[in-house]
């Protein structure tokens, strides 16, 4: 199961790569890639912080295995944010 939640969590990051590749992104790429990386590290976040009232509201505690995968997929998500923002931050423009 927690293979199974990690490639889940994997699923947003082929999915902006796949509107990478396809030219998809619209008329302004960079802008919206920072804010797709953005996004899905609020969306892990925010699923990842309501897993204990969840739990106690609930008394499912079965869910406390998964918060570290998930929490995972929120570092993951973190890191190709600040990967985009710094590859736009410190490319440089071509030559010619």
């Amino acid at each position: 199961m927690k293979v199974g939640i990690f490639l889940v969590a994997l699923v947003p990051l082929g999915y902006i790569a796949w509107k990478f590749f396809n030219n998809k992104l619209g008329a302004n790429p960079i802008r919206e890639l920072e804010i797709e990386t953005g996004l899905w590290t609020l969306r892990f976040l925010a699923i990842t912080l309501s897993i204990t009232p969840i739990r106690k509201a609930f008394n499912w505690n079965w869910l406390v295995k998964y918060r570290r995968q998930i929490r995972i997929g929120a570092g993951v998500a973190t890191a190709v944010a600040l990967a985009a923002g710094y590859a736009i931050a410190t490319r440089q423009p071509p030559e010619g």
